[in-house]
């Protein structure tokens, strides 16, 4: 009897540490995902587009691109606190919801600064060009992370055995 009950302690134990380190790695992943979007939004803000102006009838206007990146800083800003809340949170539906609206931040970031959305300048040299490069490398990892984390996210799913034979 007493035999049994010490051989079921370190069971017990690298359970805990098994639950213990999964946390870990969702507060990296989410860790991780929050640095990309605050990434985003600061390379829009900072970076953002071209400096010059359009001579209107009506004076002069920022170009398009300047417009693009000032949208992109706030949809940076959602997908960041979409990342926290999903750091934040240990239910399954609601890790999976942040994780889903921060897919979605990054894919709308995409869509508004390629010609889809508002877009950049046509001058390939442009300064908005290479802001936009380094948006879209970013959005990509931002998307590839929330794919990971979404299917991470149920702990208890990811340890069911996937085939028997």
């Amino acid at each position: 009897m007493l035999l049994s009950n010490n051989a079921s302690a370190p069971n017990t134990c690298v359970k805990e540490l098994e639950t213990q380190m999964k946390k870990k790695a969702w507060s990296i992943f989410g860790l991780i995902l929050v640095v990309v979007f605050a990434a985003i939004t600061l390379v829009s803000h900072f970076k953002g587009g071209c400096t010059s102006m359009i001579e209107c009838t009506s004076g002069s206007m920022p170009m398009k691109c300047h417009w693009t990146f000032i949208a992109a800083t706030f949809v940076g800003l959602a997908g960041m606190v979409m990342g926290i809340v999903a750091t934040m949170l240990e239910a399954t539906d609601g890790r999976r919801a942040a994780v889903i609206g921060a897919m979605v931040s990054a894919i709308v970031v995409i869509l508004i600064v390629s010609p889809i959305g508002i877009g950049t300048c046509a001058h390939a040299d442009s300064m908005c060009n290479s802001t936009a490069t380094i948006v879209y490398v970013l959005s990509a990892v931002a998307i590839i992370l929330a794919i990971v984390m979404g299917v991470k996210a149920d702990s208890a799913e990811a340890e069911k055995p996937k085939m028997t034979l």
